[in-house]
């Protein structure tokens, strides 16, 4: 596609990360995969994308997922990318889950399935 033929190799790769001062440690979905991994898998994360629905209202979505890949980059100084030409950007590669809408924080909730996988800033 043409923004693939544009996007520059990612300078960072994240397989693992911790929440600043000492919080949880986060997993990737590739990590967590290996066999030889005895530590509990961490790699799920509660997300939130906001964007702007057909009458200019920006709606904010909370959703669920597999944290797959976090991605750092510099998009190069080209007229493609407009506003975000030559800016570093912080990406994660997210497998959301189908919880009907649910907000685990208020009632219990279930993955029910899979959906297509997204790329958001973080």
């Amino acid at each position: 596609s043409e923004v693939k033929k544009c996007l520059p190799t990612p300078l960072f790769y994240a397989g693992k990360l911790q929440v600043h001062g000492g919080g949880d440690s986060f997993w990737m979905t590739a990590i967590t995969s290996r066999a030889a991994t005895p530590q509990r898998k961490n790699c799920y994360i509660k997300y939130e994308v906001t964007f702007e629905n057909h009458k200019h209202s920006l709606i904010c979505v909370t959703g669920y997922g597999d944290l797959n890949k976090i991605f750092m980059l510099t998009l190069a100084s080209d007229a493609f990318f407009t506003s975000l030409s030559s800016k570093m950007l912080i990406l994660a590669l997210i497998t959301p889950w189908n919880t009907e809408g649910k907000d685990a924080m208020l009632e219990n909730t279930y993955l029910l399935s899979w959906c297509a996988p997204i790329i958001t800033d973080v």
